[in-house]
């Protein structure tokens, strides 16, 4: 499956010298296949958008799955699901805290790691990559 990417122009500073871009533009299904074709890559970056889409979704499996173990000790697809989808989300909040200039084991300071998740990523070049925003 190709994933077209939208792109828009927009101007970005490099290093002191302005630069004419175009930033990515993707719908919330091609975030999350995007976000999906990432799972073994934990360096880089994934921009706020992109991840949003992916734990909204995941997050909404996750609600469907419960609601059909209704009335069960153990909900089966559920953990499946979990189980299958455990590296992709792990390797897409490594990555969403990349963009913000942190390292992945911020990952494990509770409140935190919520705060740096929802933040606003780097504009330039960091540590870990180009802006994810103009790749």
């Amino acid at each position: 499956m190709k994933i077209s990417n939208l792109r828009t122009d927009t101007v970005v500073e490099n290093g002191g010298d302005m630069e004419k871009k175009e930033k990515i533009k993707r719908n919330i299904i091609e975030s999350y296949v995007y976000c999906l074709s990432c799972y073994k890559d934990f360096k880089g970056r994934t921009s706020r958008k992109d991840y949003l889409s992916f734990l909204f979704i995941y997050l909404f499996f996750i609600i469907i799955l419960r609601g059909m173990g209704i009335g069960t000790s153990v909900n089966i697809p559920m953990l499946i699901y979990i189980i299958i989808f455990l590296l992709p989300l792990l390797s897409n909040t490594i990555r969403r805290l990349h963009d913000t200039g942190h390292r992945g084991w911020f990952l494990f300071i509770p409140i935190y790691n919520i705060y740096l998740l929802l933040k606003k990523g780097n504009n330039c070049t960091n540590r870990y990559g180009s802006n994810p925003l103009f790749d």
